[in-house]
């Protein structure tokens, strides 16, 4: 990159192809970041396919006795303990 002295010194030519360098006049514009989206959004089954897996997981549950649901979750606990120790 030219500096302001070394621009003047140049020849018009390269000047006009220079044009303003990114120092000059106003400063640069901040980058626009990326919306986060809010923990309603991240949430998994709020939306799409995961969202009628849910529904459908509920209401299944809903029609098996307590006892079946709680054989159900500590399988289900045994089974994610078992693969976060891998």
């Amino acid at each position: 990159m030219l500096r302001p002295r070394q621009k003047k010194e140049c020849g018009p030519s390269v000047r006009a192809a220079l044009g303003r360098t990114p120092g000059e006049g106003k400063p640069p514009h901040p980058p626009k970041l990326l919306k986060r989206k809010s923990g309603d959004q991240i949430s998994w089954g709020n939306s799409g396919k995961d969202r009628l897996t849910l529904t459908q997981f509920r209401r299944l549950l809903d029609q098996i006795s307590d006892g079946d649901q709680r054989l159900l979750m500590f399988v289900a606990n045994k089974m994610a303990l078992r693969k976060t120790k891998r």
